[in-house]
Order: structure tokens, then C-alpha cells, then sequence
């Protein structure tokens, strides 16, 4: 069953049932969830005082992905968190992460001139 959790300052984040209590617990230490600032704003747990790597993205967390794996929104929807909504893909570009090199070497397909 989905839960709805509300995100700051506005909005919900959709989580499966197990993982939202574990989400309650960690508010109660004082973490929040909020959107990134920029790209995609996938929605973040942010701890207190959110220093340097202290932010963890939900999907992430969801599928407890390796570093070399990335979680991909098979729906599109990046505030819908639920395990069969999520799949892990091989890079950044599959999983629909805006590319931050802006080399053109294997990140599009040849443009067709004919």
C-alpha cells in the first residue's frame, strides 16, 4: 500500500508502507525531505544541519543501489518512490539524469542528415 509523505516546503512524496515508517523514525531525529535545488528536483532526505553528504535522494535509498547503478522512475514521475516504480540502470543517462558533460561523444545518437 502507498503512503503519501508530505515534503517541505510544499508537495507529497509517494513511498511503499515499510519505508515510510522508516522515514517516521528518522524525522524524529530531525531529518526532512525535501527537493533538490536544481536538475530534476527528485525529492532528498536531508539530515539537520545538512552539511556536505549528509543528503541521500529517495530512490536511492529505495532500492539501496550500488554506487555504479542508478535508479530510473519507470512511470516518469520522480516524487513516486515505490520499489515497482523503481528499476536500476547502468548510467546516469538511462536512469533520465541531466548529463552533465557536455561532450557529445556517446551521449546522443548520430544526427540522421539524409
Amino acid at each position: 500500500m502507498p503512503t503519501r509523505l508530505p515534503m517541505h516546503p510544499d508537495g507529497f512524496v509517494i513511498v511503499d508502507d515499510d519505508f515510510a515508517a522508516a522515514l517516521l523514525k528518522c524525522w524524529r531525529r530531525g531529518w526532512s525531505i525535501r527537493r533538490e535545488r536544481q536538475g530534476l528536483q527528485r525529492p532528498e532526505l536531508i539530515m539537520p544541519n545538512g552539511g556536505w553528504g549528509q543528503r541521500a535522494r529517495l530512490a536511492r535509498l529505495v532500492t539501496q543501489a550500488p554506487p555504479h547503478r542508478f535508479p530510473q522512475h519507470i512511470n516518469g514521475d520522480v516524487l513516486d518512490c515505490r520499489r515497482q516504480n523503481l528499476r536500476l540502470v547502468a548510467s546516469r543517462g538511462e536512469a533520465g539524469t541531466p548529463v552533465t558533460n557536455h561532450s557529445t561523444s556517446g551521449n546522443f545518437p548520430p544526427r540522421d542528415t539524409g
